[in-house]
């Protein structure tokens, strides 16, 4: 099966070790002595490819390869509504702020009818 992000192997905690509270640090230790015991098992795959660690920093790539790709686009797509906004608030009246505002429009709109 072609993975297109490729995979990475980790060893999973069961069941006893999440109830225990077992620290990251020290599955981390017990995921490289597995990896250490079943060498055979995964000797075709690179070492880059093994661990949580090397999963973390997989996700993080590829997360900043995304955010690269969609970035511009997003900055544009902003910058398309933000112009659209101002467009809109150029259009709103004056606000009236005063009595003496209100009945000035109010008397050029009479005038005006």
């Amino acid at each position: 099966m072609d993975l297109q992000l490729g995979c990475v192997a980790v060893l999973n905690r069961n069941q006893d070790e999440i109830d225990q509270n077992i620290s990251f640090d020290t599955m981390k230790q017990r995921e490289k002595q597995f990896f250490i015991h079943h060498k055979e098992a995964f000797q075709h795959l690179p070492d880059e490819y093994k661990g949580s660690e090397q999963l973390v920093q997989r996700l993080a790539t590829i997360q900043q390869e995304r955010i690269r790709s969609t970035f511009p686009r997003v900055i544009k797509d902003l910058r398309k509504q933000i112009a659209e906004k101002k467009a809109q608030l150029k259009k709103i009246p004056p606000s009236l702020n005063t009595e003496i505002e209100c009945w000035t429009f109010f008397q050029s709109m009479i005038d005006t009818y």
